[in-house]
């Protein structure tokens, strides 16, 4: 009995040493969401609701303790902290406590020494992300940046629970920063076990002298995105700044450039100067050479770096097409050390056993930068024999002092005087002034240099210490300008009454005589109507009236132009600017679901999009179309959702309007720069999946410019195909038909075919390319060169052809003759090759073209 006993006991006991202690916390974690020098966020999970208590202090035993608020997530802000300065803590409740571990906080001296880690993409492969958390640990930085995908599925708390597991080594002693990445989902998993500054999707904190920004490319990145970033950076003096965020700008890997991005924030980026930049989404490694404007730049003192690092842990992509933005590239598990010391910057980019395989080193010059912010005249046009005032604005737009110095201006080419500027700290902005009496009527050219004899040193800030203003000195006279032309109806039945109001305004400085206003309007100008307007007093500086035109609207394009004083009765400072004139696009709309769309459009009009309930009802709670949910069941999205669709090379946010009861009106402003749009309209919750009310289809609505440019397209290929021998005379036709279509403005379907009868040229003067470099090699080994590795290039050429990419296929075939070319310049002797090693490596060839061929389909609508 006692040997059963013993069995039973220790079966037991193994039982109990196999259940989780559920009062121990688990998925320990740093943040920050104020100063890191005063303060730092302990989070943990436990698996039943418990009280959150953290003893904290800088020696054992602790002498300090911090609450929060009861759960199974628990967040506990540490306040009141003295910087530089090491504590041990421990999280948890009478229920179960942590271990004892540590956390440093920031330093009080900007200028100290620190260093940080960017990595990203830590998902899917958990013994790696383990692997790259226990390196970045061994490392010992100050902090970790997150670019994003921490986990592959975010609603998935499993996933979770196994990367906190992994990470534990790193997270429970480093800060941990993340941005939100596509695979986040936006659920609200990431957004209860981080605690994060702001929002959590958008934020900024300072370390030293160094400013970190976070970004989120899930959410509308213009807007309140945009706005609340621009302040940002407009409010920092910090001598570094970093931005982190998901999608890259720039990538040569397999996700490639998102230009959505770009034109989001890229202006922003090169206006404030941006360090760098770290992204993931391609999971590889890639530095870019400095960018600005959207060009390499010369120096990272006029441009931003960028770093694709996503190798923690996610299955790795190579290089698809190299970009000139890129200086290195691998497809590398790693992570990305970086080590600031005051100016200077040093980064080293690892493999998981440490070895360094990219590395740079940047010096920042601290320096002041004088800048001309404005240049004016008081009044604006000044009188001749008067005396007016030249008003300035000089700003320090660097990062130090700048000493006193002075501001000389000259008036049409001599000098007009000088005077002092003051010290500045870095944006601080100085005011100065001088007076000026120009002596006759006319155009003065005012030209302003601070610092003209460089006494301060700024860098390269020494080539904008220069501006200047064209003023126009004249006597009290009047300035009729139109202000606007506006309609009461952007969506008119035809056969309805609309009506055209023109704004006219005198900006001159002095009240005018009667004048009239004449309004013409129609297809091409061909119908006018002229509107006389008398007014005994006139219009006194500044004062503004309206002008009323009534009309039935008729389908088209109509022009409206407005006059002001067409008789030219009216002596005016400025007579060329009297004129105004706008478009106005009445379309016929095909239903699509509950939506309208234009049948087409041209550029530089407004694209409408617009719904009624009547149409296909969505149900209050529905989940589709955030975009634009009216009333009786619709309503319209909160501003924190605000919409943004998916342009090629363009971002775009739209305007909503209410134009009656339980409809809106969604209007895109269009230009040359559109290919399509693209409409998919985002949810909070269901990111990154789109939704909209048509069917799970997408509205491809083409723009006027991108169809026209389909034409170049193929007459480019059409030009080529022809020097290769093609001929291109059934082309010739099918334009005649494409250009009926575009007359139409059936865009959609001509550029298809367009872009359809382009590969086609392109495939057949390929294929025909091929047979002659295939000949060329047959005869290359006939006369026994050495053109062995040709076949390579060949089987590419092959490759490339049946997979679409023509411009691939040719380049490899052009390599083939180069190489085929090279090899009969060389040949010291002859090498004679047996007939039968010839015929089976010609037969190879010529089998895996011809298996190919079957293979693959051709569509040749039109042709």
């Amino acid at each position: 009995m006692n040997k059963y006993l013993f069995f039973f006991v220790a079966l037991l006991l193994v039982f109990w040493l196999s259940v989780p202690v559920w009062g121990v916390p688990t998925h320990i974690h740093l943040s920050w969401q104020e100063d890191p020098r005063y303060t730092i966020v302990v989070s943990w999970r436990t698996a039943n609701q418990e009280a959150s208590w953290v003893q904290y202090g800088e020696e054992l035993p602790y002498d300090m303790n911090a609450s929060g608020s009861s759960g199974t997530i628990h967040h506990v802000a540490l306040g009141d902290l003295e910087p530089d300065t090491t504590y041990h803590y421990r999280c948890g409740s009478e229920l179960g406590w942590s271990g004892d571990f540590t956390f440093k906080t920031a330093p009080s001296d900007p200028s100290e020494a620190f260093t940080f880690v960017a990595l990203g993409d830590s998902r899917t492969n958990w013994q790696t992300c383990g692997e790259c958390s226990e390196a970045t640990h061994a490392a010992d930085p100050e902090f970790v940046v997150h670019t994003g995908d921490v986990v592959a599925h975010g609603s998935d708390q499993n996933e979770w629970n196994v990367w906190f597991d992994e990470a534990t080594i790193l997270l429970r002693e480093t800060v941990f920063m993340p941005a939100i990445g596509n695979h986040e989902e936006n659920a609200p998993n990431y957004y209860q076990q981080f605690a994060l500054p702001h929002n959590e999707d958008w934020y900024s904190f300072d370390y030293g002298n160094a400013h970190f920004i976070a970004l989120s490319t899930e959410k509308s990145m213009i807007g309140s995105q945009r706005t609340w970033l621009e302040q940002d950076l407009a409010s920092t003096n910090a001598t570094w700044i970093f931005v982190y965020y998901h999608r890259p700008m720039y990538s040569s890997g397999s996700h490639g450039p998102e230009r959505p991005v770009y034109y989001a924030w890229g202006d922003l980026f090169d206006e404030y100067h941006v360090d760098m930049v770290f992204n993931g989404h391609d999971h590889c490694y890639e530095r870019t050479h400095p960018m600005a404007d959207d060009w390499v730049a010369d120096s990272p003192d006029n441009g931003t770096i960028h770093v694709v690092t996503g190798g923690a842990g996610a299955p790795l992509y190579g290089m698809v097409a190299e970009g000139p933005w890129s200086a290195k590239f691998l497809k590398i598990n790693h992570f990305v050390l970086l080590t600031i010391n005051g100016t200077e910057l040093h980064m080293e980019a690892r493999f998981l056993n440490q070895t360094v395989f990219d590395e740079i080193t940047i010096s920042k010059a601290i320096l002041p930068d004088l800048t001309i912010q404005s240049i004016s005249t008081d009044p604006k046009y000044p009188i001749p024999g008067e005396t007016a005032t030249i008003e300035m604005e000089i700003i320090n737009a660097g990062k130090l002092t700048s000493p006193a110095s002075r501001v000389t201006v000259e008036v049409n080419g001599g000098v007009l005087g000088e005077a002092e500027v003051e010290s500045l700290e870095p944006g601080d902005i100085a005011f100065v002034s001088m007076e000026w009496s120009p002596t006759i009527e006319g155009y003065h050219d005012i030209e302003v240099m601070v610092d003209g004899m460089d006494q301060v040193f700024e860098g390269i800030g020494e080539d904008n210490n220069a501006g200047s203003l064209g003023v126009l000195a004249s006597v009290p006279k009047p300035d009729l300008v139109i202000g606007s032309i506006k309609t009461d109806a952007l969506l008119p039945d035809v056969g309805e009454t609309i009506t055209f109001t023109i704004e006219v305004i005198n900006e001159g400085t002095k009240k005018s005589d009667p004048f009239k206003v004449q309004v013409e309007l129609g297809l091409e100008l061909l119908r006018n109507l002229e509107i006389t307007f008398n007014e005994t007093s006139g219009l006194e500086p500044d004062e503004r009236m309206e002008v009323h035109v009534p009309w039935t609207c008729e389908s088209g394009d109509w022009e409206i132009v407005a006059v002001a004083d067409p008789e030219g009765a009216v002596e005016e400072i400025f007579e060329e600017n009297n004129n105004a004139s706008r478009t106005f696009h009445y379309r016929d709309f095909q239903k699509v679901g509950p939506a309208y769309l234009p049948q087409g459009f041209g550029e530089n009009e407004m694209v409408v999009i617009y719904y009624n309930q009547s149409y296909g009802e969505i149900p209050e709670n529905s989940t589709t179309c955030t975009l634009v949910w009216g009333i009786n069941g619709w309503k319209r999205p909160p501003n924190d959702m605000a919409p943004m669709g998916t342009v090629r090379r363009k971002a775009f946010e739209t305007e909503m309007v209410q134009v009656s009861t339980g409809l809106w009106l969604v209007s895109i402003p269009t230009d040359d720069r559109f290919e399509w749009i693209d409409l998919k309209f985002e949810d909070r919750q269901f990111l990154p999946k789109y939704w909209d009310d048509n069917g799970g289809e997408d509205w491809i609505i083409p723009g006027e410019s991108w169809a026209y440019g389909k034409i170049d397209d193929l007459l480019a290929a059409m030009e080529e195909a022809e020097d290769s021998g093609v001929d291109v005379s059934p082309y010739w036709d099918l334009l005649s038909e494409v250009n009926l279509s575009l007359m139409d403005r059936q865009y959609l379907d001509a550029a298809l075919i367009l872009i359809n009868a382009t590969n086609h040229c392109m495939m057949t003067e390929c294929e025909l390319l091929l047979e002659k470099a295939m000949a060329e090699y047959q005869l290359a080994m006939n006369e026994g060169l050495d053109v062995a590795r040709v076949e390579n290039f060949l089987i590419a050429a092959q490759a490339q052809l049946d997979s679409g990419n023509y411009g691939g296929s040719k380049q490899f075939i052009e390599t083939s003759l180069r190489r085929i070319s090279e090899a009969r310049e060389k040949v010291p002797q002859r090498i004679v090759v047996p007939f039968v090693v010839l015929l089976a490596t010609f037969t190879v060839v010529l089998s895996r073209r011809e298996k190919a061929r079957r293979s693959r389909t051709l569509i040749t609508d039109g042709l």
